[in-house]
């Protein structure tokens, strides 16, 4: 073995990985936000920042659990939503189990583009740990819609 190899080998095992937060935040109106067409809003359910023995978790922890978060409420809906065909084909106008603002739902993995929003005025930090989270993504992506809260936050709790 080289020892550029021996280098990489210690630096790999000595090393912690790293999750990369962003730390870009808009700072905009909340109103104005519309879901174009057939995107909708949705706010990820927020990974509790304590254990249940009261330990705080780190950064990197919390940043993690979010990334493995697939549920979460509607917030804004696109006008397009269950009008147009999707881009497989596939037409949602006459599906019976329709979401809308305030439905609770669970979405692919890797679904959305994250949008971190502060309301204007807000005195709060400008970074993305104290800004709200919202992952903007297409209907196609929602894989199913629960009845009420409770449903939603038991079956967020057991995928953890």
């Amino acid at each position: 073995m080289s020892k550029q190899d021996e280098f990489l080998q210690n630096v790999i095992k000595t090393k912690p990985l790293r999750v990369q937060v962003p730390d870009k935040v808009a700072e905009i109106d909340w109103p104005e936000i519309q879901a174009y067409a057939d995107k909708i809003i949705v706010t990820p359910i927020e990974p509790p920042k304590k254990s249940a023995g009261g330990i705080e978790y780190g950064s990197e922890t919390l940043a993690a659990e979010r990334a493995m978060t697939t549920v979460g409420q509607v917030a804004k809906v696109g006008s397009l939503c269950f009008t147009a065909l999707t881009k497989d084909g596939l037409d949602y106008a006459h599906e019976k189990h329709k979401f809308s603002v305030g439905s609770w739902v669970v979405y692919k993995k890797h679904a959305g583009q994250q949008l971190f929003v502060r309301q204007k005025g807000d005195g709060s930090r400008l970074d993305s740990r104290s800004a709200p989270r919202y992952l903007i993504m297409t209907e196609d992506d929602v894989l199913a819609v629960f009845p009420n809260e409770a449903e939603a936050r038991k079956v967020w709790a057991w995928c953890r």
